[in-house]
């Protein structure tokens, strides 16, 4: 990209700042958000960004608590084989690689496949391809971070982690929230004659509109240019809700108790390969939610568990998910593993799920579903027995 921006520089049509450092925005999703941050982080002579869904980290996002993402490694790793693979038949200078996949991305998800780990060497490998807390802290171009409600390879804690550091070096930043991304959108997103779910969106009006308004502003360097709320969401009830900036200013929270025993299961149990699907009452452990007042749920929730379990291996994982009663759908279609030890002892463990924009109706009710497994992660790899003796859910609600 630095090779690219000395190139532009060049060109007759390109407005220079000072020799050598022509005036450049960036825009894009996915990958396209990944190579900003990258960008960004090293060349200084980018002057404003606009990432719709990239990531934080690769360990994070893939890998969370050690748990292997497997829905989205096979889509990504089947596409990557193919791809690298052709473009290796095409050859290249001598010495340079041109085409395949870096031997940690075929080790780590031949290991992972068969074990649901990856080793520590592949887990530094991913770290390496940032941009992480280190990378986000380098960059000072004014950057519009947005971010998808069901965008379940790369989840809103991605997009907060960065909004975070770059708030906290008074880089200018914004936050926008959609319905859209790696993911399916069921709820609606907001643009006008909606027609139904949509796959893959990486972006709505509102969102195109933020950011020319974005590109006005820090780009064409037009002070008139409002930008905004520092911080906008668009909730499941398809309404674009702002506050100054992230965090919101927190209302009371909504919390929720219970109990109960799950059986692990080798294979899996609910979901698809890219979203959470709601898992058989058979099949889980529930905890009852009940709303008492209309509310914004936004934000992680929090969830803790006291337990006793057995089973093999000792290294086990159960995963969390919260159910619309109503709408008969997981919220954000986001499932979270939660790491157990299966030694027959009594443990606490305590983990913040996805982050989740749900507008819950007064009485609105909800279920907190503990399950063994979704197609989204590593299929249950062990048996055993898991008695709760508390669960507690914070949901996180704005002012």
């Amino acid at each position: 990209m630095s090779r690219i921006i000395d190139w532009v520089a060049t060109q007759p049509w390109a407005q220079l700042d000072r020799p050598g450092d022509p005036r450049v925005g960036m825009a894009g999703g996915s990958y396209g958000a990944g190579i900003q941050y990258a960008t960004a982080s090293v060349d200084h002579r980018v002057d404003a960004l606009a990432p719709i869904v990239g990531w934080h980290s690769l360990v994070t996002s893939l890998y969370k608590d050690r748990t292997f993402k497997q829905g989205w490694n096979t889509l990504l790793y089947g596409a990557g084989l193919a791809a690298g693979n052709a473009d290796g038949l095409k050859g290249g200078p001598a010495g340079v690689q041109t085409g395949g996949l870096d031997p940690h991305i075929t080790s780590s998800y031949t290991s992972a496949n068969a074990t649901g780990r990856i080793s520590a060497a592949d887990q530094a490998w991913f770290a390496g391809r940032g941009p992480g807390d280190a990378g986000i802290a380098k960059i000072r171009a004014p950057t519009l971070v947005i971010g998808g409600t069901v965008d379940t390879l790369f989840p809103l804690d991605e997009d907060i982690a960065i909004y975070d550091v770059l708030k906290r070096n008074r880089t200018p930043v914004k936050m926008m929230w959609f319905c859209g991304g790696h993911g399916t959108c069921l709820t609606g997103t907001g643009d006008p004659g909606d027609k139904g779910p949509t796959t893959f969106d990486l972006g709505s009006e509102h969102v195109a509109q933020a950011q020319l308004a974005w590109f006005t502003r820090y780009l064409k360097g037009d002070k008139r240019q409002s930008t905004g709320p520092g911080f906008e969401w668009l909730a499941d009830d398809a309404k674009w809700r702002s506050a100054p900036a992230w965090p919101v200013k927190a209302g009371r929270p909504v919390t929720a108790t219970g109990r109960g025993t799950l059986k692990l299961v080798k294979g899996y149990s609910s979901g698809e390969a890219t979203a959470a699907g709601i898992a058989p009452a058979g099949q889980s452990l529930q905890v009852r939610v009940r709303v008492p007042r209309r509310a914004q749920l936004l934000g992680a929730p929090r969830l803790t568990l006291v337990y006793r379990g057995k089973g093999s291996p000792a290294d086990g994982r159960v995963f969390a998910q919260i159910v619309d009663v109503r709408r008969k759908l997981v919220v954000g279609n986001q499932v979270t593993p939660v790491p157990l030890r299966l030694d027959g002892r009594r443990h606490t463990v305590s983990r913040l799920l996805d982050p989740i924009a749900a507008s819950a109706r007064r009485g609105g009710r909800y279920t907190l579903q503990i399950i063994s497994s979704s197609r989204v992660w590593t299929p249950q790899r062990g048996s055993g027995t898991v008695h709760v003796s508390r669960a507690r859910l914070v949901l996180p609600t704005a002012r």
